[in-house]
């Protein structure tokens, strides 16, 4: 399984979509997550020119404004989609993916710095994952920390680590560690640091994916 998810803040520029389709080139990934590609229309030929191949599908959740908006792009060889879903901060897809056609929902997350918008987004994906048990992926930008020690500088409200680290716990999900590095998001002058990007799994999913 290969992921990439990646913030752009913008797609509308063509330098953009060139570094995007760089790296997906590069990668070659089996799904592609962006995030705040403040774009409020988004069409094949878009994502066509962001992928590596002609043998690809895609969802999307429109900005509103210049504000938000999410794509998931993949292979459609490794991933065959048999549904979709979204709500307010997220947008999912249903299907079976690998060589084992391993039955699992994945999710792209978009979260407000919005406490109590993120604390419906963390009720609405407990959810929908209580609900519907099995093989879940839920990756991106959640705009949030479990603990002190993943931020630097800039400090947090407390409450909002401990929404986020409910909704991690009470959902059974596993967070997967990063590698080489604490953090994901970086202030220009290094004053401030934090992990807000991240892959969670349910441990069925986690299982699977070993």
């Amino acid at each position: 399984m290969k992921l990439i998810s990646y913030n752009v803040r913008g797609l509308g520029s063509i330098l953009k979509r060139k570094e995007v389709g760089k790296l997906v080139r590069l990668e070659r990934p089996d799904v592609l997550f962006l995030q705040e590609t403040k774009l409020e229309k988004i069409e094949d030929d878009l994502c066509k020119c962001l992928w590596f191949s002609d043998d690809f599908d895609w969802v999307k959740k429109e900005s509103v404004g210049a504000s938000g908006g999410m794509l998931c792009v993949w292979n459609k060889r490794e991933f065959v989609k048999q549904g979709e879903f979204s709500g307010d901060g997220f947008v999912g897809i249903v299907g079976e993916w690998g060589p084992h056609k391993l039955k699992c929902k994945i999710v792209n997350v978009y979260a407000s710095n919005d406490r109590q918008k993120k604390a419906k987004l963390w009720e609405d994906l407990r959810r929908l994952i209580l609900e519907e048990d099995g093989r879940w992926m839920i990756a991106s930008d959640f705009n949030a920390v479990r603990c002190d020690d993943e931020r630097k500088g800039k400090k947090r409200e407390s409450l909002d680590m401990r929404d986020f680290e409910d909704f991690i716990m009470s959902a059974g999900l596993v967070d997967i560690n990063l590698v080489n590095r604490r953090f994901t998001w970086y202030r220009p002058d290094g004053s401030s640091m934090s992990r807000l990007d991240r892959v969670l799994m349910t441990v069925e999913m986690w299982n699977s994916a070993e």
